[in-house]
């Protein structure tokens, strides 16, 4: 079986539930091209390192090279496809997969401040905006940015949400990244909104492109901490400044080691001096 042919039989099976599943795609392609499509059974560790020192010489369309967390991406797709065909016998070896070292960023989250900017930014274009269609664009990125704060829902998450995951003041959430059900609280505006616009039928890489124009749209453009998972990261925060319980932040971003959420959750400069005052 060839390498394209083991992504036509699994892509479905893995990710069709997933609204980022042209991205998967895409990275599939790659692995075919840089590969030369080999029977997946030729696949050993030596390609796959040399599969890595190719991602590493690939341009972005940023024309930077790739950091190490997107080709350690393409390497999460192309291990998942030869997992799954290890696991129906398909694959008889393997290889080993040697991930690379992802730097460890600057805390970030969102300020008030440029929450209200964000928002107000957002709000002025859809009160610009003349085309029915990009209007109702426009209006689901801005809500999903809300919920997104409000909930620490993932990207993934928020879009593939369904009437059925709305149970009165809270989401049901029956298919995670863990595998574990969980259930999150709303917020009036949050549940306003999820009402309002679920389920969201605007895709992943336009939500992506208005968060980037409303960045830019702040003075942001050049802060690559400022992504849409810092959403996640502050409501991580929030929530842990008004609880004081890190327990209650596993808890509400679903996360199953402690460990994960110590990353979400930033203790502010002020909270710490207030804290050492007190």
């Amino acid at each position: 079986m060839k390498l394209s042919q083991l992504n036509d039989k699994c892509i479905e099976p893995l990710w069709k539930d997933c609204k980022g599943i042209d991205i998967f795609k895409s990275q599939l392609s790659r692995a075919v091209k840089y590969l030369n499509d080999p029977d997946i059974n030729e696949i050993n560790t030596e390609m796959i390192d040399k599969f890595v020192i190719q991602l590493e010489n690939t341009i972005s369309h940023k024309g930077k090279p790739l950091t190490n967390s997107t080709i350690n991406r393409n390497l999460s797709v192309l291990h998942s496809v030869l997992d799954y065909a290890y696991k129906r016998e398909w694959l008889e070896k393997k290889p080993h997969f040697t991930w690379k070292t992802e730097n460890q960023h600057r805390v970030r989250w969102l300020t008030e401040q440029e929450e209200h900017d964000l928002l107000r930014v957002m709000q002025e274009r859809i009160n610009k905006c003349t085309n029915p269609q990009k209007l109702h664009m426009y209006e689901q990125a801005r809500a999903a940015v809300i919920i997104l704060i409000d909930t620490g829902l993932r990207r993934g998450e928020l879009l593939n949400l369904q009437p059925d995951n709305i149970d009165g003041d809270w989401l049901r959430l029956w298919k995670t990244k863990t595998g574990k059900p969980r259930s999150v609280p709303m917020t009036p505006r949050a549940k306003a909104l999820i009402n309002e616009f679920v389920p969201f039928d605007i895709e992943d890489w336009r939500l992506y492109y208005f968060w980037c124009r409303a960045k830019k749209d702040i003075g942001l453009e050049h802060d690559e901490q400022f992504v849409l998972h810092t959403l996640r990261h502050s409501c991580a925060t929030r929530l842990l400044r008004k609880t004081k319980n890190i327990a209650m932040v596993q808890k509400m971003l679903g996360h199953s080691k402690i460990q994960t959420t110590l990353r979400y959750a930033h203790i502010d400069d002020d909270d710490l001096f207030e804290a050492v005052n007190s």
